[in-house]
């Protein structure tokens, strides 16, 4: 990571904290104390969570920043004493919640974020399981693994912890509860709406599978998110109006509907899903509150919240357990009405059927039905789209003999064919079974008499004794009469609407989701007004005011993965490419190969530094700009390309290596300010760090004093690493070395004379001063930090 210098890692086990730190290339500890001894300015705590109070207070009462795993700690007292302590050092603390960081949950919040009406949580059913490990048996699975699942839920109830909460449980391993199940009630305000909002969460490490899944409805919509899986889904209200607006003026007036597949109604939002590591992610995100001085995302106030949460499902377990270890009779006054809302496997069923509730305070029977309602319509709205189409597939009077194949809702034929006119080409089925496919379809790859061809099957015309056929992907045209579902067609965009575009077809009105538009989401679906465009029909119902539902994004990905197929032979590693800057990102750009798109991230785009930000991005390249890349890396599992423009570039470094040597003294641009120190270009994609130390001969407490971006700068350079391309300067070295004040004696006897030669302070000398202290006096430090570790980290010579 750059910028930071892992310092070392701290067992009460010496010999393994010495083989991990082989391993990494660091120094090995047997104590805390010998830790902060060596200056650290932030440590990763990871050791049993009846050990975070201990291990964390040295550092914390040291102002040493603590990024300590979850839990905060095993109880509320604890979290709130390791809390109170940061509070009154001033130190920055984070709490590993480590799916806060899932590539699935930055995802969602994303999604979130675009979305102009918020699905506000009105009901959250979450469930995760596991196989039992025998790891963390010092806590129980509240603890263990609920708590991931509260520090998420508190965080889409901004923090608010449960009004009331009910749950049940069984200890089956040791003494703490394996498998629960608890029901939080939050009462929402008449402000915000009223009502209330419930959370139904499931947590078991006695599964024979690993499940981590979270349905969250609203009003605004509905998510479901996988964590083990990555993947998502969105159901927004507002890119569903139109349909519900007239389902609901046909149910008025008197239609029945109770042959319309609701999953047709519906338009579903895949969430886009990152590749970036999560355990990453987290300590970028710690490293980074740590350099700013920001808030953490998710600091000891949300990691007490939690606890405390967590504290009170313990609580209501332990009284159902302890009511039954005096009383053999089952408890039969307090329904069990969380598990009635959970669907746990069946493994855990056989399980779970020996657990009791105690309700703290019981919720109403009234709102549990609201819930079961809610779940039926969640479950309808993830049905499989492709599966529920096939009912419309099109039947002719006497079908075709021979095995018969439906894709999406369509019928598809292989057949030889048997002639080719001037209008039409006529395939044959079997015996006296003939198809006819418009020549036009072929446009210059005309088929022979005895080829295979595939078609799709669209009608039977008894009159011809003929099967009205065209060729799978071919725009067909818009028949009112012969529309279907699966169907490829040419559409008119009439206008625009809040959830996406107005489309005419076959001279009736329909509709496409701003979600089935593109492959990428247009901020403006105004320029598509007047367009023509090729989709195909998702819904189709003839009834009423015929709606129409279509998709442009179909035809688009089918293309996407034609042409991925086609480049997966094609591309290696290490080819070079030319391509176009579809898009402008934070991190970087992606660019269109042809059909597929590839990332530059913006570590590869220039051999300069280029900062997080669009805006910082459009300095090197431009949306439209044709680029020469590289290709770094080639993911087929998850079709990602990696690109790389300055692979291609000349090495500066090479380039200025006569003139940038250790005791030069040159002129360079201070590029971004850190808390450790500033990066200074003294060539064009040539970098150096002034490290805060040797910004000046006095103390400097911030950088910010000293420097701004932008700033002209004579430096001096101290190190040259050639192989890992680093560069150390100084400015201070370049100015007058203040006078020792006083004229005292010289050594211990008080002889006159100059003032003493003090030698420079670096962190060198101060570890090698330090190191001889300890030998001396002989003293070895006890205690530890348990049966895990801790690591210290640094950010360039300013250890962490």
């Amino acid at each position: 990571m750059e910028g930071v210098e892992l310092v070392g890692v701290v067992d009460a086990n010496l010999d393994r904290a010495k083989e991990i730190a082989a391993q990494h290339g660091c120094q090995a500890f047997a104590t805390e104390q010998e830790l902060l001894d060596a200056g650290v300015d932030a440590v990763s705590i990871a050791v049993p969570t009846t050990f975070h109070l201990k291990s964390a207070e040295p550092f914390l009462k040291a102002g040493v920043a603590c990024l300590i795993e979850k839990p905060l700690a095993g109880d509320a007292a604890e979290a709130e004493q390791i809390k109170r302590i940061a509070e009154e050092n001033g130190t920055c603390l984070m709490v590993g919640h480590i799916e806060r960081f899932n590539p699935i949950m930055r995802a969602m919040q994303s999604a979130a974020a675009t979305n102009s009406e918020p699905i506000t949580p009105r009901f959250m059913e979450v469930h995760r399981v596991s196989p039992m490990t025998f790891r963390s048996l010092d806590i129980g699975v509240v603890m263990d693994m609920m708590i991931h699942d509260l520090d998420v839920v508190l965080m889409l109830m901004d923090g608010r912890e449960p009004d009331e909460i009910q749950a049940s449980g069984v200890a089956v391993v040791g003494e703490y509860e394996d498998l629960c199940n608890a029901r939080l009630v939050w009462n929402i305000p008449e402000d915000d709406g009223g009502g209330q909002c419930v959370a139904n969460i499931t947590a078991s490490r006695l599964a024979m599978k690993t499940e981590r899944l979270t349905r969250i409805t609203g009003e605004g919509g509905y998510i479901k998110i996988d964590y083990a899986a990555k993947s998502g889904m969105m159901i927004r209200k507002t890119a569903n109006e139109i349909q519900m607006r007239e389902v609901r003026d046909q149910i008025r007036s008197g239609k029945d509907l109770t042959d319309v597949d609701w999953t047709e109604l519906i338009n579903i939002e895949p969430l886009t899903i990152d590749d970036g590591e999560p355990i990453v992610k987290e300590i970028e995100a710690f490293l980074e509150a740590v350099k700013t001085g920001e808030r953490p995302a998710i600091d000891a106030e949300a990691g007490f919240a939690n606890v405390r949460t967590a504290e009170r499902i313990v609580k209501a377990i332990n009284l159902s357990l302890g009511t039954r270890a005096q009383d053999s009779q089952p408890m039969t006054d307090t329904p069990n009405q969380a598990s009635e809302n959970a669907t746990p496997s069946n493994e855990q069923e056989q399980i779970s059927s020996a657990t009791e509730a105690v309700t703290v305070p019981a919720p109403t029977k009234t709102e549990t039905k609201l819930d079961a309602q809610t779940e039926a319509e969640i479950e309808a709205a993830m049905a499989d789209l492709d599966a529920a189409g096939a009912a419309d597939a099109p039947k002719a009077p006497g079908s075709i003999r021979g095995p018969r194949e439906v894709r999406g809702g369509r019928e598809h034929r292989t057949g030889s064919v048997v002639s080719v006119g001037a209008t039409d080409v006529f395939v044959e089925f079997g015996p006296k079974e003939l198809g006819v496919v418009d020549i036009q379809q072929f446009k210059d790859n005309k088929p022979n008499p005895g080829d295979q061809l595939e078609v799709v099957v669209q009608r039977y015309d008894a009159g011809e004794s003929l099967y009205i056929c065209v060729l799978p992907g071919a725009v067909q045209k818009a028949d009112w009469e012969m529309l279907q579902v699966g169907q490829v067609v040419e559409a008119r965009v009439t206008g625009t609407n809040k959830g996406g575009l107005e489309l005419e077809v076959a001279n009736h009105r329909a509709f496409m989701p701003a979600s089935q538009v593109d492959l990428q989401h247009i901020p403006d679906l105004g320029v598509f007004v007047g367009e023509k465009m090729t989709c195909t029909i998702q819904k189709l119902d003839r009834r009423g005011a015929g709606n129409i539902v279509c998709s442009r994004r179909e035809i688009l990905v089918k293309e996407r993965e034609s042409a991925m197929e086609s480049l997966k032979e094609a591309l290696k590693v290490g080819d070079t490419m030319e391509g176009t800057v579809r898009k402008i990102m934070d991190f970087g750009a992606f660019v269109d190969l042809g059909g597929v798109d590839g990332l530059i991230h913006i570590n590869d785009i220039s051999h300069e530094r280029v900062n997080h930000g669009a805006k910082n991005v459009e300095r090197f390249v431009s949306e439209g700009q044709k680029v020469t890349v590289q290709i770094m890396k080639l993911d087929w599992d998850t079709n990602r390309i990696s690109l790389g423009m300055k692979q291609l570039q000349a090495d500066p470094f090479s380039a200025v290596k006569d003139d940038v040597v250790e005791g030069a003294e040159i002129t360079g641009k201070v590029t971004k300010l850190m808390e450790f120190g500033a990066f200074v270009e003294v060539a064009p994609g040539v970098e150096g760090l002034v490290h805060i130390s040797e910004l000046d001969w006095k103390r400097v407490n911030a950088v910010s004093d000293v420097l701004q971006e932008g700033e002209v700068v004579q430096v001096k350079v101290l190190k040259v690493d050639p192989n890992d391309k680093k560069i150390s300067l100084s400015i201070k070295q370049l100015k007058e070395r203040p006078q020792q004040s006083g004229g005292g004696g010289r050594g211990r006897g008080g002889r006159g004379g100059d003032a003493p030669v003090v030698k420079e302070e670096t962190p060198e000398l101060r570890r090698l001063r330090e190191k001889a202290k300890h030998n001396k006096s002989g003293q070895k430090k006890g205690g530890g930090l348990g049966d895990a570790g801790g690591m210290g980290m640094g950010l360039g010579d300013l250890k962490l």
